[in-house]
């Protein structure tokens, strides 16, 4: 569907049910194409939604885990004309850090609009055409395990690297986070700890 963005896509990727906070950004978001993949494992269905928008020709792709939802409006970065935006997103690790078990999937760094980033997580991504047609691009997620099957990478590195490998730039957009809905908005615990440390 053409839009001021031109051909925009938005996708979904469904690992069990849509949060209420997300429908409700959603529907901010009115005359857009908005399509939920429930495939598994979550690299193939990333990949899945790549082919897609790749046959398509879809000029942006937006791309969110259904759990998480945007402070702003991601589509404003359209107009920024990127390559990659990634959207910093806390999640929940405590086996790194028992003391601060929530951690960015973006490193922080100063309160910028939008600042270089060599890996951004792949919780949400806005990603421009010319990334998704570059044939280095596909398979653009995968997971890597050694030889003792134990992983190695995730896709959102993967991705980035090979990113990174094809010329293009990744931006994160440390402006405007994520809540990320676990069974707290562990965006607002984070903020919460901030405070108190």
């Amino acid at each position: 569907m053409s839009s001021p963005y031109g051909e925009l896509r938005i996708a979904v990727l469904n690992q069990g049910w849509i949060r209420t906070e997300l429908s409700a950004k959603l529907n901010c978001f009115p005359h857009q194409v908005i399509v939920y993949y429930d495939g598994f494992p979550v690299d193939s269905n990333r990949n899945q939604i790549w082919k897609e928008a790749k046959a398509d020709g879809i000029d942006w792709l937006l791309m969110t885990d259904c759990d998480q939802h945007w402070e702003k409006n991601p589509l404003d970065y359209i107009a920024e004309d990127k390559d990659i935006i990634g959207f910093p997103t806390p999640i929940y690790q405590p086996h790194v850090d028992q003391k601060r078990p929530i951690r960015w999937n973006i490193s922080k760094g100063k309160n910028a609009p939008l600042v270089r980033r060599e890996l951004v997580g792949s919780g949400s991504l806005l990603i421009a055409k010319r990334v998704i047609q570059h044939p280095d691009m596909t398979p653009a997620f995968a997971i890597h395990y050694n030889e003792e099957g134990i992983r190695t990478s995730g896709e959102d590195m993967i991705f980035c690297d090979r990113a990174n490998a094809a010329g293009f730039e990744i931006w994160a957009a440390l402006n405007n986070p994520c809540h990320h809905l676990k069974e707290v908005d562990l965006l607002y615990l984070e903020k919460l700890l901030e405070r108190e440390i």
